[in-house]
């Protein structure tokens, strides 16, 4: 996983990560409802959205903000100032 250092349009510079396909397995999501325990569920491997705008994600590298937000490139493009990976 390769780190850059990239100028958010909002909030100066951020650390973005770049995942490859493989960096998104074995995920799980936990739903937490008032009074009831946790429910955790797999996610597939090859099912990754973007968590701005819940595009589909199938091009790799993704860019990872804040350790956990994966961007697709429109939104990526959209939020920082250089928009490209390098």
């Amino acid at each position: 996983m390769k780190t850059t250092y990239e100028n958010s349009n909002q909030d100066g510079e951020q650390k973005v990560e770049w995942w490859e396909q493989a960096d998104f397995r074995s995920r799980v999501t936990t739903i937490y409802t008032e009074g009831k325990p946790p429910e955790s569920f797999p996610i597939e491997d090859d099912f990754i959205i973007c968590d701005f705008c819940n595009a589909t994600i199938s091009d790799f590298p993704v860019p990872v903000t804040f350790g956990q937000y994966a961007l697709c490139k429109e939104c990526y493009k959209r939020n920082f100032i250089q928009g490209e990976k390098e």
